[in-house]
């Protein structure tokens, strides 16, 4: 299943990374840049902004 990552901003999640950071999150901002290329910004629990890209991430869980 392709996500639509626009749909996500504003929404809850719970991810892990490739180098296996573990987040509790909003989603704030998606930037879909050519070639498939996703940038995502979330703030975590502790309200620090972070950014990097769908590629990294290896899990994803959406809270509704």
């Amino acid at each position: 299943m392709e996500l639509n990552w626009k749909e996500l901003i504003g929404k809850r999640a719970h991810l892990i990374l490739n180098n296996n950071f573990e987040y509790n999150c909003l989603i704030t901002s998606v930037d879909e840049r050519s070639k498939g290329l996703v940038f995502i910004e979330i703030l975590d629990k502790f309200n620090k902004r972070i950014i990097f890209t769908s590629g990294e991430i290896k899990f994803i869980e959406v809270k509704e």
